[in-house]
């Protein structure tokens, strides 16, 4: 099971002694740019309790991380904190979701982007540092998109 929620908590006894995996979706370690990305879901302690009560009952446990947010949670910086955190729970599994560059998800994205003040994007989005990296092909495909 994967999830952006807590509620799995009240079901963990379901799980229990099942071959089952319970897995959160983790976009960003930063509280405010999850809660401008991703209103409304579990705040990132909440996600990181429920690997943390699976694991204590036995369960096989795992991270998605993604998508990474062009500029915002995509920094090298970033995913080594992202992946040092798994490392601290014990993740069984982990895998990355890299942002689709769709016309239609773009917009979303862009509006995310642009709410975060200048200074707390990566600094390398000013300096034009970013290639190759796959949010610097990413942002060359959308950019025409954000104009």
């Amino acid at each position: 099971m994967l999830t952006k929620s807590a509620l799995v908590l009240r079901d963990l006894d379901v799980f229990t002694g099942r071959p089952a995996r319970i897995g959160i979706t983790l976009t960003t370690l930063d509280e405010r740019l999850r809660e401008l990305s991703e209103p409304g879901a579990a705040s990132v302690q909440e996600r990181l309790g429920v690997v943390e009560s699976a694991r204590r009952v036995g369960l096989q446990t795992g991270v998605m991380f993604g998508p990474l947010l062009p500029f915002l949670s995509d920094s090298q910086e970033a995913i080594d904190a992202l992946l040092e955190r798994a490392a601290d729970l014990k993740i069984d599994r982990i895998g990355v979701d890299a942002i689709n560059p769709r016309p239609r998800v773009w917009p979303a994205v862009a509006e995310i982007i642009f709410q975060v003040p200048p200074a707390r994007r990566d600094p390398s989005v000013s300096k034009g540092t970013r290639s190759g990296r796959a949010s610097s092909l990413a942002y060359d495909v959308a950019a025409p998109l954000l104009s």
